[in-house]
């Protein structure tokens, strides 16, 4: 009986308590009414999140929901016998009114495109970037890529260069606010580095300036002292404004009491431009929307003149080799540089290789991260090239190139089968060079001391660079090459049906003669620069003969010199 009891008296305060919502609910409301057109799937969205944040059960949203739709929507679901709950009528109004998933996601991707972030706070224009990126569906999202290449084009372009050198390939957009956050709050603390690295070309309208008196006007009197000689002699603009007699007004900051040409604000911004166009670098864009921005030079260019000074680590990295972290990412980029210079003589370790029935030779080179292969292979071979996972890397020789993509190749190495996951780049030396990480994917064991390597299922060792009939104390490296060509043009053969020639030293051991190719006089005809020709990619020690030097009575110190690709050196 007392348990009956209970249960009456709990069913009467829940009856109180609704009765009291409903009560509370005619002299408030929940939202906005609902516009026809609209995405009525984010405003079912909204509606139930906040009659859950109230406190309302199925129940009461289902019957407070037509009083927020229009008058055709509500008569539609109160007269429906089939929608007497809170899914079925948020179902029905979705399949009957909603926009299609595809339809928004263009939609939202157009909005996100359309906004400039301008002068905007970074924390005000993450919240509208968020707001927009809300109203897709629930469990439907932008690709991270997509998004984070949208906000670095929407946002402040000054910002996007301080942080570019930070953005990683893993970073969805909110990383990149974050970070854009927290180097604005670092700029903002100092009012002159804001107004040189956040704020955009300044506004006639944001100048303050003072209306200009006509000669007739009752305070002419008052814009200060006559000046000596003729008054229409005296220029009338916003820098010859006087607030009061004696009482100067400044034509820059709008301040009292100096006059414009003493303005201390404008001659510290001076000293400010003129020290970042000394030393502020060339800041790299691009109209890529698939990566970071990294240089102005387009992809595949011949010029070897770049603007890039820094590598990136690609959208995917080697599944077979341990991921790359931050902290491996210098290094990475360091050692790439050194697998993929432009030397035609590379000396190195090879091992006569295999591919797809084209016979050719690998480079085992243990100062290289990755892997690579010639683009004059690759295209022979036909190989699937994954144009997604371009990386851009100096060469020793200071060059700044590009990667044409990856490739996933079987090399048969002396009768042994190996995986490599090879980057595609012009002018290698080798056609295919073997990196740190391709070779310990394949648990490859390389013995220095006899110069040998061993691969796994392999029972032998095999030598490194070692051709039939030549001596293992020589220092150059051999070569196969086609009949007639000398190669020291270009990349290094494909096939090898040809002669065994040795590749010259790096360092010259006799004298030769350089050559004068172009001089720049100084003004003070005392000094000169002049570019000199040589053998490519050499070093040279570059004097002048002392019979010569006394004829002409010059002094010129002796120096060393590095030749580059084209045989110049400056």
């Amino acid at each position: 009986m007392t348990t009956h009891n209970e249960e009456n008296i709990i069913s009467a305060l829940n009856q109180i308590v609704t009765q009291n919502r409903y009560a509370a609910l005619q002299s408030m409301r929940l939202i906005y009414n609902y516009v026809p057109g609209t995405n009525i799937e984010l405003w079912l969205r909204i509606f139930h999140q906040r009659g859950k944040h109230l406190g309302l059960d199925d129940g009461m949203l289902v019957d407070q929901l037509p009083s927020y739709l229009p008058v055709d929507m509500a008569q539609w679901i109160l007269s429906s016998l089939t929608l007497d709950t809170w899914t079925k009528v948020k179902k029905a109004l979705t399949e009957t009114y909603g926009i299609p998933v595809a339809a928004q996601k263009q939609m939202c991707r157009e909005k996100l495109e359309a906004l400039q972030q301008g002068n905007t706070p970074s924390r005000q224009f993450k919240a509208r970037f968020q707001m927009i990126l809300q109203e897709l569906p629930e469990g439907v999202s932008l690709p991270a890529e997509q998004t984070r290449s949208i906000y670095l084009c929407v946002m402040n372009q000054h910002l996007a260069v301080k942080i570019c050198g930070f953005v990683s390939s893993s970073w969805d957009w909110s990383k990149v606010a974050n970070k854009a956050i927290e180097v604005e709050d670092m700029l903002t603390a100092d009012h002159r580095l804001a107004a040189l690295y956040l704020q955009n070309t300044q506004s006639p309208a944001s100048i303050p300036t003072v209306p200009l008196q006509q000669p007739g006007s009752a305070l002419a009197s008052n814009l200060g002292p006559a000046p000596m000689g003729r008054q229409d002699d005296k220029r009338k603009d916003r820098f010859n404004q006087w607030v009061r007699p004696g009482v100067p007004l400044c034509g820059h900051c709008g301040k009292e009491g100096h006059l414009s040409k003493r303005c201390r604000s404008t001659r510290c911004e001076r000293v400010n431009a003129m020290a970042v166009q000394g030393t502020t670098p060339v800041a790299p864009t691009s109209t890529d929307t698939a990566w970071a921005p990294f240089s102005h030079t387009e992809v595949g260019s011949d010029s070897y003149h770049t603007t890039v000074n820094y590598a990136v680590v690609p959208e995917a990295s080697d599944t077979a080799a341990p991921t790359v972290t931050s902290t491996e990412t210098v290094d990475a980029a360091h050692t790439l540089c050194y697998l993929s210079q432009k030397v035609d003589y590379r000396e190195g370790f090879t091992l006569n290789c295999s591919i797809l029935g084209t016979d050719t030779q690998c480079l085992i080179d243990s100062g290289a991260t990755f892997s690579a292969i010639s683009i004059r292979l690759a295209e022979q071979l036909k190989l699937p090239l994954d144009k997604s996972q371009k990386l851009c890397f100096t060469t020793a020789t200071g060059v700044d190139a590009w990667t044409h993509g990856t490739t996933d190749v079987q090399v048969m190495l002396n009768g042994t089968l190996v995986n490599l996951h090879c980057h595609v780049v012009e002018d290698l030396a080798y056609p295919i060079i073997a990196g740190v990480k391709g070779l310990k994917a394949n648990k490859a064991f390389v013995d220095f001391a006899t110069y040998s390597i061993k691969f796994p299922g392999s029972p032998d060792w095999f030598p490194l660079g070692r051709s039939p009939g030549e001596d293992s104390s020589g220092s150059g490296s051999t070569l196969q090459v086609h009949s007639g060509n000398s190669g020291s043009s270009g990349d290094a053969p494909l096939v090898s049906p040809g002669s065994v020639v040795k590749a010259p030293k790096r360092y010259l051991d006799k004298p030769n003669d350089c050559h004068l190719v172009d001089t720049l006089l100084l003004p003070g005809h005392h000094h000169a620069y002049c570019t000199i020709s040589g053998h490519r990619n050499t070093l040279a020690m570059v004097t002048t003969p002392t019979d010569l030097a006394a004829e002409k009575l010059i002094a010129v110190a002796a120096g060393i010199v590095q030749f580059d690709n084209y045989g110049h050196a400056f």
